[in-house]
């Protein structure tokens, strides 16, 4: 027996529509809202941890701060998109998502020399600021 909220009344058969009004029921089974929160809380508290690590560990490195700034680079990145997503997503976040929230600041941290031999490679060696440089690069 089923209770219909719209019917106001118990239903003899157990269907996905109310057979009297045609209320649709919610699937049994599907993720609550407090499973999602649960996940992104988790992701995210991971995601802190290993960004975390990741920095500790590069600032014991002795090469003058050189893998320090760009695992920093690389956290400010991975910070940066999270809260982009949270923006987007809010509480409701995608498989890939929660993904990128528990790895994406080792993904990036591995990425980030690669990425700046690239951009230095495009903005070469001037006067002008960093910034400046970038957008001369990009633009001759």
């Amino acid at each position: 027996m089923a209770f219909c909220p719209r019917y106001n009344g118990e239903i003899g058969v157990v269907e996905p529509v109310c057979p009297q009004c045609g209320y649709d029921f919610p699937p049994q089974n599907a993720p609550s809202d407090l499973d999602a929160r649960a996940a992104l809380r988790s992701a995210i508290k991971d995601g802190g941890i290993v960004s975390g690590v990741l920095l500790l560990l590069t600032s014991l490195m002795l090469d003058g701060g050189t893998t320090f700034g760009l695992c920093l680079t690389a956290s400010l990145g991975y910070w940066a998109g999270v809260g982009m997503a949270l923006l987007r997503r809010g509480t409701s976040p995608t498989t890939t998502d929660l993904l990128y929230f528990r790895w994406g600041s080792l993904a990036l941290t591995c990425a980030s020399p690669c990425i700046a031999t690239l951009v230095y490679a495009i903005i070469g060696r001037s006067e002008r600021s960093g910034l400046g440089r970038l957008l001369y690069g990009m633009l001759m």
